[in-house]
């Protein structure tokens, strides 16, 4: 199965973390974007979210991305519990995730969710 790893990305302000999903030969199948909501301030529909905000996260996940050919193989699961592990790794503390809907069926968010280690 493939491994989850950490890399940071992007440069100056905006940076944030992603757990990498790597096949046997390490290309990337997908992966989990996040990072602290100082580091990723940008959400959609922001001034909706703030009429209602959850209690402050310290993280925030932001984006999903797996490959075409990898996709329905648990390779998004994978993704998030090794963005989970490494948040975990670095402090843990509460963590949000807001849905999208892109296509397909519509889900709702804000889904804070707290994982201790």
């Amino acid at each position: 199965m493939a491994v989850a790893r950490s890399r940071r990305i992007g440069s100056g302000q905006g940076r944030a973390h992603a757990a990498l999903v790597l096949d046997e030969d390490g290309s990337a199948q997908g992966w989990c974007q996040y990072g602290s909501p100082e580091e990723l301030p940008g959400i959609k529909h922001k001034r909706e979210y703030d009429k209602d905000a959850p209690p402050r996260p310290a993280w925030r996940i932001t984006c999903f991305y797996v490959d075409k050919k990898h996709r329905g193989q648990g390779i998004a699961r994978a993704a998030l519990e090794g963005a989970l592990d490494q948040i975990a790794q670095a402090g843990g503390g509460l963590v949000e995730a807001i849905s999208e809907v892109t296509t397909g069926p519509r889900g709702t968010g804000p889904f804070p969710v707290q994982r201790d280690r």
